[in-house]
């Protein structure tokens, strides 16, 4: 019950959760990026930004730093859920206001010290399969 009550809260409160930040990094920038760059450097340089946008919360330690490694692989995924939801800012802003309910609200919380880097990698991990996965079948799509 705790992650769709977090979820519920996180999505419409703006700076809260980060589904505000997606008008900008999905709704403004990856047509622009993607020209530039191509389909898959276009949202993995927007990753590069999305970590330099959070780089206060990194330096307080608010975010671990394995998140320079899912901030990347992240943009990928929520680029294709983008693409594929034609171009849906919303379906943007419920990927990653899910995200920091699961992640931020609640398994961050479950875990400290070693164990808890052992479970932030883990998750860049899994982020990054998920990138590669959805670049791959952007890659198909496209021919």
């Amino acid at each position: 019950m705790q992650i769709p009550l977090t979820f519920a809260v996180i999505l419409p409160v703006p700076g809260l959760g980060g589904a505000m930040e997606e008008p900008g990094f999905r709704g403004f920038a990856p047509g622009r990026l993607e020209h530039r760059f191509g389909a898959v450097a276009g949202p993995l340089v927007l990753g590069a930004l999305w970590v330099v946008w959070h780089g206060p919360l990194f330096l307080v330690g608010d975010i671990a730093w394995p998140d320079l490694i899912v901030m990347p692989a992240a943009s990928v995924v929520i680029a294709s859920v983008f693409q594929l939801g034609r171009d849906s800012v919303l379906i943007a802003m419920v990927v990653h206001a899910m995200n920091n309910a699961v992640g931020g609200g609640y398994t961050s919380r479950l875990f400290h010290g070693s164990a808890a880097i052992r479970t932030n990698l883990l998750v860049a991990a899994g982020w990054t399969l998920l990138a590669v996965a959805c670049s791959y079948a952007a890659a198909r799509r496209k021919v």
